[in-house]
């Protein structure tokens, strides 16, 4: 996939559009849960801003004190259902709190 810059931003301008830093982007592809959507052959890594949606959603499980293995497991099988279910799963869990 070649890199189009009307929509692929560098790692620092993602981080920036994000509100995080470029170690987190660099922490969150090492462990496998976000990675860019294209990686050059000179090592730039390459997110597409449609890749958003994806990274809120990792901020707002985050917020909701979700460890980054469990929204690993949510992201690999994620589907309206599966989302459901986790979120009740976390309401229940923010009212015994």
């Amino acid at each position: 996939m070649n890199m189009n810059p009307q929509i692929h931003l560098t790692t620092g301008q993602f981080a920036k559009l994000m509100g995080v830093s470029k170690d987190t982007l660099f922490h969150y592809d090492k462990i496998g849960i976000f990675s860019p959507e294209i990686t050059a052959d000179n090592g730039y890594r390459y997110y597409s801003v449609y890749q958003s949606d994806v990274f809120y959603v990792i901020t707002t499980l985050k917020e909701l004190d979700m460890p980054l293995k469990e929204i690993k497991t949510y992201l690999e099988k994620r589907s309206p259902e599966e989302l459901v279910l986790l979120l009740e799963k976390e309401a229940d869990l923010l009212t015994k709190k």
